[in-house]
């Protein structure tokens, strides 16, 4: 197929109000010449999504829950219902505040992969500051295995919650995940990984027929980390391309997501 049927969008709120200009005029411009829009707004009035009915093709859609994690998991799935259901062949799921660049689409297509990821970067916390990395995980290699082994006591210190995991499951690092820091995306290549954030990543439809978007009760994560533990459950491969550089609009951000769970 030339040019597959696409569909780009994302779970979008009131709370995303200062990146929605930049982020329409993304979407409504990229190169792509097989593609539409959906947004599924669960703002809990109807004053965004009425400005936002102006711009783009979309719904109003799981405001009833409470739980925000659980919210947006819901409301992607009102996505993945119509990518399958309509039989789009992928979909880019592209959130409310990554700006990608023009030709997404065209880029990570040409891999062929039922997942595969672009990069933007957030705020992480190293040894009690926020550093910037991309929203990318890998798993550890041998060597790293091999030095938390040798060195618990000193894993104990720096990181217990880690140390409390390995121990408890006889140090089996199939479910542990690295950050990849941002030296190792510098370089153009196409990157197998463990875990990659919603914020941009192109997925197939037989995927989506496969999974829901869901949360995991028994971690603090979101609907992001849990997708792609079940994509390589069910034997699927995770892919990110270095050279799809997005920017993320987080500067500006008004709130934390610690403000608004409690909200």
């Amino acid at each position: 197929m030339e040019h597959p049927k696409i569909l780009v969008g994302c779970p979008v709120s009131k709370h995303h109000s200062y990146s929605t200009n930049e982020y329409l005029a993304a979407i409504k411009n990229l190169s792509y010449p097989n593609y539409d829009i959906y947004l599924v707004d669960n703002s809990s009035t109807n004053e965004f999504f009425k400005e936002l009915q102006k711009a783009v093709p979309g719904e109003r859609s799981c405001t009833e829950i409470p739980d925000v994690k659980e919210k947006i998991a819901a409301s992607r799935n009102v996505l993945r219902k119509k990518v399958v259901e309509e039989n789009y062949d992928y979909f880019l799921s592209l959130e409310q505040d990554v700006i990608p660049p023009k030709d997404v689409i065209e880029q990570l297509l040409q891999h062929k992969k039922a997942i595969v990821s672009g990069i933007y970067y957030s705020p992480f916390p190293v040894q009690g500051k926020q550093q910037l990395f991309p929203v990318l995980f890998r798993w550890l290699n041998k060597e790293e295995q091999e030095n938390l082994k040798k060195n618990k006591e000193t894993l104990q210190k720096l990181n217990p919650a880690l140390h409390e995991e390995l121990e408890k499951s006889n140090y089996d690092f199939t479910k542990v995940r690295v950050k990849f820091k941002p030296k190792e995306v510098e370089k153009p290549q196409l990157l197998k990984v463990k875990q990659c954030g919603l914020g941009c990543v192109l997925i197939k439809k037989e995927v989506l027929e496969k999974i829901e978007f869901r949360i995991d009760k028994t971690t603090d994560g979101f609907d992001d980390a849990t997708f792609c533990d079940d994509a390589l459950e069910k034997g699927y491969e995770l892919y990110a391309d270095t050279k799809v550089k997005c920017k993320h609009l987080i500067k500006k951000r008004p709130w934390t997501w610690e403000k608004i769970e409690k909200s």
